[in-house]
């Protein structure tokens, strides 16, 4: 009888699992059915896809290129856009800053210091900054980019951080997401394709599986490409709300669990003797995942991140919020960029075929007219006509092109500088020879201001992606990792995350403190401690003694180790000073004590010499 129990409960779960995993796959081909029909992606990849071609030169369609050739027209491109967007894309790169984070209390500054020397090196180690600005190319270029960051566990012992770019057509957003970070979103696709044989090794599947992986029905997405044999893998993340137990831990941080695991964490604190943290129940959104091909659940489950986060960190150019669609700074080029290739190409036909200066005679009026035919260009020919012929020929001069074409290609030239933000001060044209160095840096920054909007984006998107790289830093960097960190010394190696207990000295746990992130975009960008460091300094330049070296210490941003040498060396110089003025005080004591004593000594021997009795001494 308990055998019978015992095979019915595992019959009815795993038939639980079954339906589960049916009811998960028919949201999510729900989902990738809503997305793939939304505008906003539909028209975003008709666009992306035009867009790409105008910057390879690409610009003509099919039946404009087959209408050319056939009425002898030259098909040529004069490609306008490539260089304004690879100035963008230089200027991205120029303007690049690295990130840096700071304490939220002013008493963290040595284990902040280690973080950012930490961030540092997982950013080198990634090579994060190339990778932003090549995310920033692809969307100035296509209109969206994503860099997805995740953690592998090939080597279960010591997980791995990784980065990589995806384009923006192989993933799929939610229509009804507007904010940049996708922290609105219900989900979030990113697909790629794999042949048959990595599947079956990744998944370790079975030749029946990949039955359900191609089925194809028009209330499906298309999981498999006939032509080249490959098979989508779709990767979906998630958002459900459910009841969560919020606690704060030993370090002081908040956590969040499901009820299940709390249970298991207060059976744990009894076995200890301890009494459980307080814990408050409250419905959270919380983050789960699922890899998919057709009718097939590779993997699911909740996000194995702390940050809660889609792992993917959006780069977009520019939004019409009407589509909620992203489109790229060549989106509104095209439309010059035609009229450009039309009207040039218009001009270019005009003077191949328009007819040149021809001469208009009568019959018989020149004598040497096949000589004329092959000689007239040479300096040395001369016409020749007949007797009373000097008027019965003349030349005709060469039909004059409008310059309405001129006019034309300057508009079409400027409206695309004019629709993409793009002027000659930013391309580096001099456009007078007597203008001061300062006005042409004004002009350029009027300039860059016009852009705004494409590089507010980008500021987002690497601040984006330094949190969740120090998200999964302080999650995942558990063993002790020797990181490279550069101070007033030099290059000093620091351990992390050796000694994880704050009463104890050596406290370096990067994990257990929250910081801020800030992104300095140009060199004289003043945060408020900046500011507040140049009102202080100024004041004491102008008036000496008034502000403690201290104080304006405290508000510059060098490095701990350089604010600490500078601490010493006053130190020491106090410290000498302090002897020096004891020495000085000594001798002027010693130089005191030595007059008295004389004093004394010139008072007592008059004293002495007034004490002796008078003698008088005569003559006989």
């Amino acid at each position: 009888m308990a055998q019978h129990d015992t095979i019915e409960s595992a019959v009815k779960t795993r038939t639980d699992s079954s339906n589960s995993e049916q009811e998960l796959l028919n949201q999510l081909s729900e989902w990738l059915r809503e997305a793939e029909a939304a505008d906003s992606e539909t028209n975003y990849r008709t666009e992306s896809a035009e867009d790409l071609e105008f910057y390879a030169g690409e610009q003509d369609t099919e039946d404009v290129k087959q209408e050319l050739i056939d009425k002898n027209r030259p098909d040529t491109t004069y490609n306008i856009i490539l260089p304004k967007i690879n100035m963008l894309t230089g200027l991205a790169a120029q303007s690049h800053r690295s990130p840096y984070v700071f304490p939220v209390t002013s008493e963290d500054e040595a284990l902040t210091e280690l973080m950012n020397g930490g961030l540092k090196h997982f950013r080198r180690r990634l090579d994060l900054q190339d990778r932003e600005v090549e995310c920033f190319d692809k969307a100035v270029k296509g209109g969206r980019c994503f860099l997805h960051m995740w953690v592998s566990k090939e080597n279960p012992f010591k997980p791995t951080i990784k980065a990589k770019i995806i384009d923006g057509d192989q993933c799929w957003m939610d229509p009804s997401s507007t904010e940049y970070d996708m922290s609105d979103a219900r989900f979030f696709f990113a697909d790629e394709w794999f042949d048959k044989g990595t599947i079956k090794q990744r998944w370790n599947l079975e030749d029946e599986d990949f039955v359900s992986m191609s089925q194809t029905s028009d209330k499906m997405p298309t999981f498999f490409d006939a032509v080249k044999n490959l098979y989508r893998i779709s990767q979906c993340w998630y958002y459900k709300y459910e009841t969560m137990c919020w606690y704060r831990n030993q370090k002081g941080n908040i956590e969040k669990c499901s009820q299940a695991d709390w249970k298991k964490m207060e059976v744990e604190f009894q076995n200890m003797g301890m009494p459980a943290p307080e814990m408050r129940l409250s419905m959270t959104r919380v983050l789960y995942f699922a890899i998919f091909s057709g009718s097939k659940i590779l993997e699911h489950g909740r996000s194995p991140y702390k940050h809660n986060s889609i792992p993917y960190i959006l780069f977009g150019a520019y939004k019409n919020d009407v589509e909620n669609r992203w489109f790229s700074a060549i989106n509104m080029m095209k439309d010059p960029q035609r009229g450009l290739n039309t009207i040039r190409r218009q001009l270019v036909h005009l003077l191949q075929t328009l007819p040149k200066g021809i001469l208009v005679h009568e019959v018989g009026a020149i004598l040497n007219i096949d000589e004329y035919e092959t000689r007239s260009s040479d300096p040395s020919f001369h016409l020749e006509v007949g007797k009373d012929a000097i008027g019965k020929y003349k030349f005709e001069q060469q039909p004059q092109i409008s310059p309405i074409y001129q006019q034309l290609d300057g508009m079409f030239n400027q409206s695309t500088k004019d629709v993409s933000g793009i002027q000659d001060s930013l391309m580096g044209e001099q456009t007078s020879s007597r203008e001061a160095g300062v006005v042409v840096r004004l002009r350029q920054e009027s300039g860059v201001a016009v852009l705004y909007v494409l590089f507010r984006g980008f500021r987002k998107s690497r601040i984006n992606s330094c949190k969740m790289l120090l998200s999964l830093m302080q999650q995942y960097v558990t063993d002790e990792e020797i990181i490279r960190i550069e101070g007033q010394d030099g290059v000093r190696l620091l351990t992390i995350n050796s000694q994880t207990n704050p009463e104890v000295d050596g406290f370096n746990d990067i994990g257990a403190l929250e910081y801020d992130i800030d992104i300095d975009e140009t060199a004289d960008n003043a945060t408020m401690r900046a500011a507040i460091l140049d009102i202080l300094m100024s004041f004491s330049q102008n008036n000496p003694g008034s502000i403690p070296p201290d104080l304006i210490l405290e508000y510059s941003d060098l490095p701990l180790s350089a604010k600490n040498r500078v601490r010493e060396y006053n130190a020491q110089q106090q410290e000498l000073e302090n002897k020096r003025f004891a020495i000085e005080q000594g001798i002027k004591m010693h130089q005191v004590i030595g007059a008295q004593k004389v004093a004394e000594a010139d008072t007592a021997i008059k004293a002495k010499q007034a004490a002796q009795p008078q003698t008088k001494t005569g003559g006989k």
